[in-house]
C-alpha cells in the first residue's frame, strides 16, 4: 500500500459503496492495513466496523480498544463516538469507564468538561 491515508480512504469507498461496488470486507481489509501502520482514521473506522460487527466478526472489545488508539493519536471522530457510547450507555460497561476517562484527561478544552460529565454521571 502506497499512502496510508489513500488506503483509508479507499476502504471507506467499499464501505459505503461510494463510485464502486459496496464490499465491507475488503473495506475492512483495507482499514486494517492502514491502521497496522498507525493511521488513526483507519483505526477508527476499522474500531467501528468489529464494534456493529459491519464487515467483519462483531468484537466490542477489541473495536473499543481501537479507538482508544485513535483517540490517543487525535482523532476526534473517535473521541465523540466513545462519549456517546458511555453516555448512552452502547457498547460499554458501566463499570470500565476508567480507560476512557484516563484518556480524556490527556486532553484539553471541551474533551476536559465531557470527561468531568462522565465523572459525575458515574457517581451519581
Amino acid at each position: 500500500m502506497g499512502h496510508v491515508r489513500a488506503g483509508q480512504v479507499l476502504g471507506r469507498m467499499y464501505f459505503l459503496g461510494a463510485g464502486i461496488d459496496r464490499d465491507r470486507e475488503k473495506a475492512v481489509d483495507l482499514y486494517r492495513k492502514a491502521a497496522e501502520r498507525g493511521d488513526a482514521y483507519a483505526l477508527h473506522s476499522l474500531g467501528m466496523a468489529e464494534i456493529k460487527g459491519e464487515g467483519t466478526a462483531q468484537n466490542e472489545k477489541d473495536g473499543l480498544d481501537k479507538l482508544l488508539q485513535s483517540v490517543e493519536a487525535g482523532h476526534t471522530f473517535s473521541f465523540n463516538a466513545i462519549g456517546g457510547f458511555y453516555l448512552n450507555g452502547q457498547h460499554v460497561e458501566e463499570t470500565s469507564t476508567a480507560p476512557f476517562i484516563t484518556t480524556i484527561a490527556r486532553h484539553r478544552g471541551t474533551t476536559f468538561m465531557l470527561c468531568i460529565r462522565l465523572v459525575g454521571r458515574d457517581q451519581g
